[in-house]
């Protein structure tokens, strides 16, 4: 099994990367990240690139099974467009990279900032942005 793995230097990445190396199903790993540039398994590939860079299509090049996206600005004084260009044309840069292999699965998982200075998180569909308010 192939797998794509964003966020890899995180505490949850980090974590993930461990337990996907821990199992004998898991043929290659392939990591995007801005920091690493390479990882002492053999079955980790990594791809040193910002996700919020369309260049990263050129650089997914295998057909993988399933992504793991947890990559993500989390960081509350960063600005509007800060966040945006992470977390949102981020995502959108993974999706489109995916999209010529369509893998089985795709497992994200947000910032656990999400909804800071709501009282309370609406369950809806996100078919447009939220206010700039609440980035």
């Amino acid at each position: 099994m192939r797998i794509l793995l964003t966020g890899a230097t995180g505490f949850l990445g980090k974590w993930t990367l461990r337990l996907l190396l821990a199992d004998p199903r898991i043929a290659q790993v392939i990591v995007v990240s801005r920091f690493k540039s390479s990882h002492p398994d053999p079955r980790v590939r990594v791809i040193r690139k910002d996700l919020s860079d369309p260049s990263l299509l050129n650089h997914v090049t295998e057909p993988v099974d399933t992504a793991i996206h947890l990559a993500g600005l989390y960081r509350f004084g960063s600005s509007y467009a800060d966040n945006y260009e992470s977390n949102v044309l981020g995502t959108q840069t993974v999706l489109d990279a995916l999209r010529r292999f369509a893998p089985s699965r795709i497992l994200f998982a947000s910032t656990y900032a999400v909804g800071i200075g709501l009282d309370h998180l609406p369950n809806r569909s996100l078919d447009q942005l939220p206010p700039r308010e609440h980035a």
